[in-house]
């Protein structure tokens, strides 16, 4: 179980792909449960949350890489703690976001940006 804290009302943007080409920005709390940010993100992305499978990937990571998996609410703790502790970095200039990735057959579509 990873623990980190959080600043009350904190929130992280989500870039949710809707279409092709087409995007929508989420604002969501970092508090929320977990289960919850799974399930907006599956149903933004018009994902079927038993057969489709995501995965996860911070900025700094090349798009190509291998993603980490992103299917229950351990695999979103570990995630969200990940970009903040990249937030948490003073010298860091480029925005932080997570990039979430819809894994289909070894192709991925990226998306997430907090």
């Amino acid at each position: 179980m990873l623990i980190f804290c959080v600043v009350a009302d904190q929130r992280i943007t989500v870039r949710v792909p809707i279409g092709k080409n087409i995007i929508r920005d989420l604002s969501i709390p970092v508090d929320i449960p977990r289960n919850d940010f799974l399930d907006r993100i599956y149903a933004q992305m018009s994902l079927n949350r038993e057969t489709d499978e995501l995965g996860w990937q911070t900025c700094d990571v090349a798009d190509r890489a291998a993603a980490q998996r992103l299917a229950s609410a351990g695999d979103v703790d570990q995630a969200i703690a990940t970009i903040l502790e990249m937030m948490k970095s003073t010298r860091r200039r480029k925005p932080v976001f997570l990039k979430v990735k819809h894994l289909v057959g070894g192709q991925y579509h990226y998306f997430v940006q907090y």
